[in-house]
């Protein structure tokens, strides 16, 4: 048995080899990432998104001395799955948890927080939860650096799959790769 553990072992190491590494094949995975513009419809897990556009201003809370600026993100959002997407014990929304990301030059931009703050348009409040077929405008804020260039900067969709808890059997939502981007300059 020990012979065939080392044997498959030598294997993948002479497969990843030819393949050039573990990196090649993670940035391959990347290039599949499509690219979308504002105003496309996105199906994202239980998400139907729609991204309207991106600005940049200094009238949020969330602003620091290191974070002076606000990005925002304004999106139509409609929750395409039968039941509602809230706050559980294990994670916030799927939209302010990592579904919807901004990176710098193919990397994860330095914000105050790691994910946004997501807010109703009409009113300005954070969003509690996200009830079945019921559509919505809304806005992912993260305070930023006032070295960023918008035209560096990219929104990531990633999708999101119901998925079984192997531990207790409970469904949730789980995030997986990035399904596309939207470069913030040229697609507005």
């Amino acid at each position: 048995m020990k012979n065939v553990v080392l044997a498959l072992m030598l294997i993948v190491i002479v497969v990843v080899g030819f393949t050039r590494g573990w990196d090649n094949a993670l940035a391959e995975v990347e290039k599949e990432t499509t690219v979308s513009a504002f105003g496309e419809q996105i199906e994202a897990g239980p998400f139907s998104l729609v991204i309207d556009g991106v600005m940049m201003d200094t009238t949020c809370f969330d602003t620091t001395a290191e974070f002076p600026l606000c990005l925002k993100v304004k999106f139509h959002a409609t929750n395409m799955s039968d039941r509602a997407i809230e706050d559980s014990a294990f994670a916030t929304h799927l939209l302010d948890a990592g579904m919807l990301v901004v990176n710098e030059n193919t990397q994860p931009l330095s914000t105050s927080m790691p994910y946004p703050r997501i807010e109703r348009a009409i009113d300005g409040l954070n969003q509690g939860a996200f009830q079945p077929g019921i559509p919505g405008d809304y806005t992912a804020i993260w305070a930023v650096s006032d070295d960023v260039n918008r035209c560096d900067l990219a929104i990531v969709i990633k999708q999101a799959s119901w998925v079984k808890s192997s531990l207790d059997g409970h469904r949730y939502w789980s995030l997986d790769n990035p399904l596309t981007a939207i470069p913030v300059c040229g697609g507005e």
